[in-house]
């Protein structure tokens, strides 16, 4: 900018609506696993990345190739499961249950998108 600052400062209600449009809440199953419920975080990101480019209208297979999503997550073994589901192309014999489920949706999404890069960042100790 003019000022030589390149980063303009957000107001209190800027800020306040950019961190409430990133939260979701949901009440999940008492018998789901930690790494089921982020696995179940990992897959609504991606659907709401995949309902938001639809809804613009670009919604073509070539489009959603355009796509390039950063998910942040603090639970190894999720972040490893759906790596490893990925790359396999099928959640196959990986899980039983809610996590089989789980991986087979987000493998199918991250298929839609060019790219996709799930980040193991650890959030407590």
């Amino acid at each position: 900018g003019q000022d030589g600052h390149w980063m303009r400062q957000a107001t209190d209600e800027q800020e306040s609506e950019a961190v409430g449009e990133g939260i979701m809440i949901y009440r999940l199953p008492d018998t789901w696993q930690s790494d089921e419920c982020e696995m179940y975080a990992i897959y609504k990101a991606l659907r709401q990345t995949w309902a938001e480019e639809t809804s613009k209208g670009q919604g073509s297979e070539e489009e959603l190739k355009q796509v390039r999503v950063l998910i942040v997550c603090d639970c190894e073994e999720a972040a490893c499961a759906v790596e490893e589901a990925y790359r396999m192309g099928s959640a196959g014999g990986l899980r039983t249950g809610n996590g089989a489920a789980l991986l087979e949706a987000i493998t199918t999404l991250r298929n839609m998108f060019g790219r996709v890069v799930i980040l193991w960042q650890p959030g407590h100790g």
